[in-house]
């Protein structure tokens, strides 16, 4: 069982009380409870924008950056660049955290959003 379907066991008990309920999860996938009038029980399972995302990492002249590890906050979806530097992660919750992190580089956080879906990431030399 995992951080994400405790919280949610622990929402769907309070919210509906008597009511027994399997909830499953993907990392995408968040559970609101909207509205709980007397006599109706409303629950709605919202699944978030997942995005692909491309992009490549270089240094400071632009050479690319091989093998550069690229890691969503929850840790939950991860990807390394080619010889070219380039890289592709797919299923992108919108909003997510990304680090990126390269052998002798500084590393470096972005926030993923819907509008771009292509990033030329630079890494700073330590």
């Amino acid at each position: 069982m995992n951080y994400r379907e405790i919280n949610a066991k622990r929402i769907m008990r309070k919210s509906i009380g008597f009511l027994c309920l399997t909830v499953f999860f993907t990392t995408a996938t968040v559970v609101s409870v909207l509205s709980l009038p007397m006599g109706k029980k409303t629950i709605t399972v919202v699944k978030e924008e997942e995005i692909t995302i491309k992009g490549r990492v270089t240094d400071e002249k632009g050479n690319p950056v091989s093998g550069a590890k690229l890691i969503t906050k929850d840790k939950h979806l991860s990807t390394k660049t080619d010889a070219a530097g380039v890289f592709e992660l797919d299923k992108v919750p919108v909003k997510s955290i990304l680090y990126v992190s390269g052998t002798g580089f500084l590393n470096q956080e972005f926030k993923v959003n819907k509008s771009n879906k292509y990033y030329r990431i630079e890494l700073k030399s330590k």
